[in-house]
């Protein structure tokens, strides 16, 4: 079975190209707009290899660190590559590879593959639709994408934080 993929960066554009390319290789990848929906997928979907997440999101949404986080919690063997500044080396240490911003849709593809491997069973002409594995629940954030919502708090940067200066 090819590797399950999660991609969620802050450009929506660039998280479809990322999916697209692992799509191409042989990857099950799914693009996500937001961290919350994200989340939503993460838990409800069978099995996730790697999320690949921006590390900064807009405010009222939950960081890629949160996301992995509270991913891990569930699914500890999920491998994470953020992208963000190096900057934000210090709070991802531990959880997963940076790939530092700005970097190219092949640039973070080459790097999710390399992560994974060899996707099993992948033949060149496969293609492998994005959205089959992931069946959220009735009424979920995925679903409803216009009922996600941050959750206060935690969830966010610290305010405070002088590493985010």
């Amino acid at each position: 079975m090819p590797a399950r993929v999660v991609v969620v960066l802050d450009e929506q554009k660039l998280g479809e190209k990322v999916a697209g390319m692992l799509v191409e290789a042989g990857y099950e990848t799914i693009a996500l707009p937001d961290p919350m929906v994200a989340l939503d997928a993460l838990e409800n979907a069978a099995l996730i290899e790697l999320l690949i997440a921006s590390i900064d999101f807009p405010i009222g949404k939950p960081n890629g660190v949160s996301l992995a986080l509270m991913a891990r919690s569930r699914r500890p063997e999920m491998k994470v590559i953020f992208l963000g500044s190096p900057d934000y080396a210090l709070y991802a240490a531990g959880l997963g590879d940076i790939i530092p911003t700005p970097a190219t849709a092949s640039e973070i593809a080459q790097h999710a593959e390399r992560f994974l491997g060899s996707p099993v069973g992948a033949s060149p002409d496969r293609k492998i639709a994005r959205n089959r594995f992931f069946k959220p629940a009735a009424g979920s954030p995925a679903q409803s994408p216009d009922r996600c919502a941050a959750i206060p708090g935690s969830l966010q940067w610290p305010a405070n934080d002088p590493g985010l200066g």
